[in-house]
């Protein structure tokens, strides 16, 4: 077997070492696409939640809102592959998540199930006791 000569032994590295370094910075640079589906306890759909998704280490947040089948979708043109996202609707409990790039994949799904916030339900429910409360107390003093 024939070796190269010396310089083109350099250059062929050198070409080799700066094609390495374009496709590490194309993967670093390339956009990420975080979606995926928000649905109740019982597998139903929540539209309208809002959804804030958090691009680590820079802390650029973007925010999407879900659809009638309860997804949502943003993209982000320079992708990190490490994200915080939020989900919140009224009358269920919000929720957060981590999801982070497996390999080289390029759109993550972060799916949730939101849980039923009863606590509002309560405090409007002794909300309306309390005002029926008092009225019955105003007409029964001053009739």
């Amino acid at each position: 077997m024939r070796s190269l000569p010396p310089l083109a032994s350099i250059l062929l590295r050198a070409f080799g070492i700066l094609l390495l370094a374009a496709q590490i910075a194309h993967a670093q640079s390339a956009p990420d696409v975080v979606r995926g589906r928000v649905v109740d306890d019982s597998a139903r759909a929540v539209v309208g939640a809002t959804v804030m998704i958090t691009r680590g280490p820079d802390r650029l947040t973007q925010q999407a809102t879900t659809d009638s089948t309860g997804a949502y979708r943003s993209r982000f043109e320079e992708g990190t592959g490490d994200y915080l996202v939020y989900v919140a609707v009224v009358g269920f409990k919000p929720v957060r998540r981590r999801v982070q790039r497996q390999g080289d994949e390029r759109e993550l799904v972060a799916d949730f199930t939101l849980a039923r916030d009863l606590t509002g339900s309560v405090r409007a429910a002794t909300l309306s006791a309390l005002m029926i409360a008092s009225a019955r107390s105003f007409l029964l003093c001053c009739n």
